[in-house]
């Protein structure tokens, strides 16, 4: 378990915006349009917690104090790198960078992320006596019918049907028997 502090939320933010306004001015210099060069400064913004985390467990640092903090300010970075994915393609389909457009995607996002904590956190666990009553098949089909219903509202808000399905997947992980999902 890993508190997300404001230390880390700072240096995750300080560290993505860095990295991306840094990428995309390099490529931006170098002749790419713009619009492009903040997607490829997205995506070098993006980190790998896995590696991070593997690396320090192979050295024996998981236990020291800073090591914490990392892992904070890359779970955070984890959590922004779903606004990223989901503001690269709706960028690109829009091909028009203005600042009205972007604050629209990000309200968009922001309401359907907190819609989806919303099922996640206050409607799932409130069906969990029930959802542990199912059998197997039954559990399966409730499954099936959270992703179809969140990859509709994803759809429904203008964010792709996969973004609905990852979704669902964060949500489906808190339920009884998940191991049948794995």
């Amino acid at each position: 378990y890993v508190r997300l502090g404001t230390k880390p939320i700072q240096i995750g933010l300080f560290e993505t915006m860095t990295t991306t306004l840094l990428v995309a001015g390099v490529f931006k210099a170098s002749g790419s349009p713009w619009l492009q060069s903040l997607a490829i400064g997205l995506s070098f913004a993006i980190s790998s917690t896995a590696i991070i985390s593997k690396t320090f467990q192979e050295y024996q640092l998981k236990g020291r104090r800073f090591v914490q903090n990392v892992i904070s300010t890359l779970i955070f970075e984890d959590i922004m790198v779903i606004f990223i994915l989901l503001i690269i393609p709706s960028l690109a389909a829009t091909q028009i960078f203005s600042g009205n457009i972007l604050i629209e995607k990000f309200l968009i996002i922001l309401s359907y992320f907190l819609l989806s904590s919303f099922i996640g956190f206050l409607v799932i666990p409130a069906l969990q006596p029930w959802l542990k009553k199912l059998n197997q098949e039954g559990l399966l089909i409730f499954s099936v019918g959270v992703a179809l219903l969140m990859a509709k509202l994803s759809h429904w808000v203008g964010l792709s049907y996969g973004i609905g399905a990852f979704i669902s997947g964060s949500i489906l992980a808190q339920l009884p028997k998940r191991e049948l999902f794995l």
